[in-house]
């Protein structure tokens, strides 16, 4: 349940938090809505989904510099969600 949607002031991007996390599409494009979790610095990426009984973390050894979004972590969530919807 978010507690705060809007434009984030510092980044000046779409946030969703809800109790200290971010939220769904926030997290990353790729994350379902109903998904929390945290972006760090760089890239790095962990969230956890209730309603699919998953958890996914990604941590890299190069940061990406910048606020566009990283691919890297993106692709891994898609290919999770991919592999989800065969199961």
């Amino acid at each position: 349940m978010p507690l705060i949607e809007g434009t984030d002031v510092v980044i000046g991007a779409p946030m969703r938090y809800g109790l200290g996390f971010s939220l769904g599409d926030a997290l990353t494009s790729a994350a379902p809505r109903t998904a929390f979790g945290h972006s760090g610095a760089g890239g790095s990426l962990g969230f956890a989904d209730p309603m699919l009984r998953v958890a996914f973390g990604y941590v890299m050894t190069r940061m990406q510099v910048g606020l566009v979004e990283d691919r890297r972590p993106r692709n891994l969530v898609r290919a999770l969600n991919s592999s989800l919807a065969t199961m």
